[in-house]
């Protein structure tokens, strides 16, 4: 296959960068059938039948810019042709407003507005807001056409912090759901080295695509935020292989041998107000120790202190909006 999308180049990325054009335009070239659906989102739709449907989505706060590089790489090999795809395939960058600015976000964290129509209903409206509904409305779509087939989404991220776990994911809490090995393998495959198991329904981006529609969904913490053209791409070539390897031939990634280590959330830690105190160094690393009876964070009227088993602090932010989450305690699972 040979597009003529995004020329020169086949560049996805300096297309959403630079324009605000959101006709819808669909493209059929050797049987596969691209959709653009709007400015960031694109659809492959191979000519035959496919069992599987990815969403795959970067760029949910504008500043993690290397997840949004390797989804550009992988989108210009699959316009050249050097992918050849066998599932349905929803490309998402999340956020083209922040990522023009390179700002987490513009007005308020779009990763906490997904959540079922009814809710963000009442939420304050914002670039943010708007964007959340139309991404819903996208992936709502894309899944409900591909109802029979095995659904996935990647939501792909990089921290703000230092972590002595340099990559891992977060696997949303959904009721009785498990995650499964097949896609143990290819987060290995991948170099994740960790998978915190959710204890409680959320407002992420892969929350919403597993709690709505029943995806295996997964938010993957690949690194540091960088600024565009600043990351060592090299250094997520596993990340990159991995992916294309899963596009051409789903559920057949080849892993090292090695293991995923599993770490259950205990509890959310809120930023309760302005007299709100976390305890962290401005440098302190994601999956840093508290030790029993350590003060984890406090306020006018409470305070937070480990009890038995250590914690681990993870996504340690405190200056995130009144209400929102300044971290996440966990444990290691025996």
């Amino acid at each position: 296959m040979n597009s003529n999308l995004f020329l020169p180049g086949h560049d996805f990325l300096a297309h959403t960068l630079v324009t605000d054009d959101c006709s819808f335009e669909v493209v059929q070239q050797d049987g596969m059938q691209i959709l653009f659906h709007a400015t960031g989102v694109l659809e492959f739709s191979p000519s035959h039948s496919a069992g599987h449907a990815l969403v795959l989505s970067a760029g949910v706060h504008g500043n993690e810019t290397a997840p949004i590089e390797i989804i550009n790489n992988l989108v210009t090999a699959i316009l050249a042709g050097h992918i050849q795809l066998q599932c349905s395939l929803l490309i998402i960058l999340g956020h083209p407003q922040a990522m023009r600015q390179e700002q987490r976000y513009i007005e308020t964290n779009l990763n906490r507005l997904f959540v079922e129509p009814l809710r963000r209903n009442t939420y304050k409206p914002s670039i943010e807001l708007s964007r959340a509904n139309l991404l819903c409305r996208l992936v709502d779509d894309f899944l409900m056409r591909h109802g029979q087939a095995e659904k996935l989404h990647l939501d792909l991220h990089t921290a703000i912090r230092r972590s002595r776990k340099e990559r891992f994911a977060i696997f949303p809490y959904v009721e009785n759901r498990a995650y499964l090995q097949q896609d143990i393998q290819l987060l290995l495959a991948m170099g994740i080295e960790a998978t915190l198991l959710m204890h409680k329904a959320g407002s992420t981006f892969s929350s919403y695509s597993g709690l709505q529609h029943g995806a295996r969904s997964y938010t993957l913490e690949l690194g540091r935020v960088r600024p565009f053209g600043q990351n060592d791409l090299t250094a997520y070539q596993n990340v990159y292989d991995a992916l294309a390897a899963w596009l051409c031939e789903p559920d057949s990634i080849v892993t090292p041998d090695r293991q995923m280590e599993f770490y259950s959330v205990r509890s959310e830690v809120i930023r309760t107000g302005e007299h709100f105190e976390l305890m962290v160094a401005a440098d302190q690393e994601n999956f840093s120790e508290y030790l029993s009876g350590e003060l984890v964070w406090r306020d006018h009227e409470q305070e937070y202190r480990v009890q038995g088993r250590p914690e681990l602090i993870v996504f340690p932010n405190p200056n995130v909006e009144f209400g929102h989450r300044a971290a996440l305690l966990v444990q290691k699972n025996d």
